[in-house]
């Protein structure tokens, strides 16, 4: 009998000091928030089955709070665009009334700060509808059974968070489909407006265009102009006459003299100290050039020009001035156009050469001033 005694003793006590985990606020138990404001509907079992009374202070400033309540801690966070909180609680077992106090702390080890404490916000148990708070911090639930006297108890808990704008009076809110409108009118649901809509706020003007920020956050701006983009495209004429010899490939040189200038090269795509047009972007460009010579003697003769995309001989277009006939003295002229598909940073330079060997050596001719001279040119055509 002695020995049954003492087993039963044992277990009784080990009820009595089997304290939860949550006691003190360093072992709170973190809480889930739900964001959006909505009524919710208590789940997360609370119970402080066990629990002390916590020194913690201030003590709650409501339910007549006293040293000897037992206690359970909470916590949970919320982030900075939060400043309104919604928590519901239920009866559990062993359970009809309570008490619930908000604090905010730096830490579990405090100083704490109360924020909101309820004790009957539905008949006897706590809760808070819209408790004005401030994000970006951690906040403590302290939590315990208004009879002092009863060591054990459960009920049932809930958060949910929001905000609501400063502007948004909650006087005058009107909501459709939401419980807590978070502006003048709050609509959660899809809209139809009718026969026109006007809206006056945020300096709406004529020409302008409701614009959204990344929040989501319309206002009126002025529709941005186009961006200004120079043509791509060049023109240069040949700087001076030139020699050419018989099938020895030779660099035309395009503007680089007041006689052969660079007549037209907005985007600066063609630069005559190297000779060379660079692409500054993928895309299809024409090209066309234009050789004048002029035989002095009968001896006839013929030239050859091509195109050159980065020196590959792969890319050249051939073209030439048909041998001139005996007795055709006089100023000849032929033109050559062709479309390239470039990359960006590609190069288009022109060489020529003579091609027949009835003569060692020709000219293609720079005429200062005059329509036939010899000529480079091009532009970008998609």
């Amino acid at each position: 009998m002695k020995i049954l005694i003492l087993a039963l003793l044992c277990f009784y006590s080990g009820q009595v000091f089997a304290q939860p985990a949550n006691d003190e606020p360093c072992g709170a138990i973190d809480l889930s928030v739900t964001q959006g404001g909505a009524v919710c509907t208590p789940s997360t079992l609370l119970s402080w089955t066990g629990a002390t009374a916590s020194a913690t202070t201030p003590f709650p400033s409501c339910g007549q709070w006293s040293t000897g309540k037992r206690d359970v801690w909470y916590k949970f966070s919320l982030p900075a665009n939060v400043n309104k909180l919604n928590i519901r609680t239920a009866a559990g077992t062993g359970t009809t009334d309570a008490i619930m106090a908000v604090y905010t702390a730096a830490s579990c080890s405090g100083p704490f700060t109360q924020v909101g404490c309820s004790d009957d916000f539905v008949a006897a148990l706590p809760g808070f509808d819209s408790l004005a708070v401030t994000g970006g911090q951690t906040f403590y639930l302290r939590i315990s059974q208004y009879n002092a006297t009863n060591p054990n108890g459960e009920l049932s808990i809930c958060v949910t968070s929001f905000y609501i704008p400063a502007a948004a009076d909650p006087l005058k809110t009107v909501g459709i489909n939401v419980e807590f409108p978070q502006a003048n009118l709050d609509v959660n649901g899809t809209t139809i407006l009718r026969n026109g809509v006007q809206l006056l706020g945020g300096n709406p003007g004529a020409g302008k265009v409701l614009t959204s920020d990344a929040g989501g956050n319309a206002t009126w701006q002025p529709i941005p102009s186009a961006p200004v983009v120079a043509p791509v495209a060049f023109a240069a004429t040949l700087d001076s006459s030139r020699t050419l010899f018989y099938n020895v490939d030779t660099k035309l040189h395009f503007g680089a003299s007041a006689n052969g200038p660079v007549s037209f090269n907005p985007g600066t795509v063609y630069s005559n100290a190297t000779d060379e047009f660079t692409a500054p972007s993928a895309g299809i460009y024409e090209f066309t050039v234009r050789m004048t010579c002029v035989l002095v003697s009968g001896t006839p003769y013929g030239v050859e020009a091509h195109f050159a995309v980065n020196g590959t001989a792969g890319y050249s277009s051939l073209f030439a001035l048909p041998p001139f006939s005996p007795g055709s003295i006089g100023v000849h002229s032929a033109v050559h156009t062709a479309l390239y598909n470039l990359a960006a940073g590609d190069k288009v330079t022109v060489f020529a050469k003579l091609s027949s060997q009835s003569v060692s050596s020709a000219q293609i001719t720079n005429f200062a001033g005059s329509s036939n001279n010899s000529m480079f040119w091009g532009r970008k055509v998609n």
